[in-house]
């Protein structure tokens, strides 16, 4: 009988000490790290570290690179609209450390990038990018933004308008299509005559050469005539 009572007393001690260890859950604390949260999701965890999407403005609307000598571009846009910005990262074979870029920013362009390319239009052994861009709309009127790099630094080159060139202007309703070829860059587009409508010129083709000249406020591209 008194072994019977001992027994009982030594149950009676352990489950005390058992019930004391047991964690206190909170009131409504299923016990899990994440908390329901309004809408059927969950609070706690991280999105971005499981491969959730880039807000809109930071996906890349445009990349692509090109190699020229010991260079390599790499050219990224961002953006859409009048908050589109262009990114050129640039690596140098002959530097030290190949696995770094320069980046180079420019923010606000006009019309979306569509073709780059690179060359050494002046032979100042100075390598230039070219970033072809075309505007939104009908009209799909096209622009360059033209760099040449001395060593890490970029050195913006301009186009003039078409507009300060009445000959040249005449019959332009955009369109254009920009390349290089040998020591020129060139300038296409259909030539509009009076009445014609957007989707059919009768004005034929016209071409534009420009050179690239040093001038006192930097680098421009002057019309061959």
């Amino acid at each position: 009988m008194k072994n019977q009572h001992l027994l009982l007393g030594i149950a009676s001690l352990l489950a005390a000490a058992l019930s004391c260890n047991q964690p206190v859950k909170q009131p409504g604390n299923s016990g899990d790290s994440t908390a329901a949260v309004e809408g059927g999701g969950t609070a706690g965890t991280d999105t971005s570290r499981l491969g959730a999407p880039a807000p809109k403005e930071d996906r890349p609307t445009f990349r692509q690179e090109v190699r020229f000598r010991d260079y390599k571009f790499g050219v990224t846009t961002k953006g859409d609209g009048t908050i589109r910005e262009l990114l050129i990262g640039v690596q140098n074979a002959q530097t030290a450390d190949t696995t770094k870029s320069d980046t180079t920013r420019e923010r606000g362009i006009n019309g979306r990038v569509i073709n780059i390319a690179a060359a050494d239009l002046n032979g100042d052994k100075k390598p230039e990018l070219y970033c072809f861009t075309v505007s939104d709309g009908s009209g799909s009127y096209g622009d360059v933004y033209g760099y040449t790099f001395d060593g890490a630094k970029a050195i913006r080159i301009g186009l003039p308008e078409l507009g300060e060139d009445s000959m040249l202007a005449a019959g332009y309703m955009g369109h254009d299509s920009f390349y290089v070829s040998k020591q020129f860059l060139m300038r296409s587009f259909p030539v509009y005559k009076k009445d014609d409508p957007n989707a059919a010129p009768s004005g034929g083709k016209r071409t534009i050469k420009y050179q690239l000249k040093k001038q006192a406020a930097g680098y421009g591209l002057i019309p061959v005539k």
